[in-house]
């Protein structure tokens, strides 16, 4: 059985199976969130105009695919939730999810430290949203060895985070579309690492010293990258053949040559 988003299904509850809408997925794999259906009209419930069904709003919950049963059926077709329905009830779970959030914040206590860790926290989310869902448009073109800004959010613990430089280092493309090309990117930083982390490959970036980050290189969409960095000339930066030698030295004894790690 093929499940589709946005459909009604049983799935099970215990001894139970009672119905659901299927509303998405969520990260961890094989998971999906639901928002639960009941005949009864009471509590903080949403009339379905497909059904005689109602949203139970307040238990949303994320469930196994594995406990889906069966679509529901109306005239040999699954029924499926109307758009006007879908948005009211979307919009009720962000909205308490923000609430969520809201609450949290105010019940913990906040040091100046904190408070600036959750706004930028916010504040990123924000702006992840707005790199998701904004019509797509070119901000430059992007070159493989050149070096530009680029949006890498705010990450956990001493992940390299924020707007800052990375090296294009690889172009993945994933269809026909610009708005999905993906890049292998090295993140730069100004900061020197003890002299034992081999892996930070120094680099000058207009007189100013700096060093690619060879552990935290990974994939990011073409929207979070900005702009070029461009040299004196107003000439985006390239590295030469002998730094990228250099590059791939450092990625092949960080990642298949030295690991120190034994498994028993």
């Amino acid at each position: 059985m093929k499940i589709q988003k946005t459909y009604i299904y049983r799935y099970k509850d215990g001894l139970e199976t009672p119905l659901c809408i299927y509303l998405c997925d969520i990260q961890i794999k094989d998971r999906i969130l639901i928002m639960p259906l009941t005949e009864i009209c009471s509590g903080n419930v949403y009339k379905l105009s497909v059904t005689r069904q109602y949203a139970d709003l307040d238990n949303y919950k994320e469930i196994s695919k594995d406990t889906i049963i069966s679509a529901l059926f109306l005239n040999s077709k699954p029924v499926r939730v109307p758009e006007s329905d879908l948005k009211t009830i979307q919009e009720y779970i962000i909205q308490k999810h923000m609430l969520k959030l809201s609450n949290t914040a105010i019940n913990i206590n906040i040091s100046t430290w904190l408070f600036e860790s959750i706004y930028q926290f916010i504040n990123w989310k924000y702006q992840k949203f707005l790199l998701n869902f904004q019509p797509y448009k070119r901000k430059t073109t992007v070159y493989e060895n050149g070096i530009y800004w680029a949006s890498l959010g705010v990450n956990v613990g001493s992940e390299l985070n924020k707007n800052r430089p990375v090296l294009i280092w690889k172009k993945r493309c994933n269809g026909a579309n610009e708005e999905n090309y993906s890049y292998i990117i090295i993140p730069i930083t100004s900061k020197q690492k003890r002299k034992q982390y081999y892996m930070n490959v120094p680099i000058t970036i207009n007189g100013q010293p700096s060093y690619l980050r060879i552990e935290d290189m990974r994939r990011i969409n073409i929207k979070r990258i900005t702009r070029p960095i461009l040299d004196m000339e107003n000439k985006l930066i390239f590295i030469d053949e002998n730094k990228r030698k250099e590059i791939i030295e450092a990625i092949q004894k960080f990642y298949i040559f030295e690991n120190k790690h034994k498994t028993s």
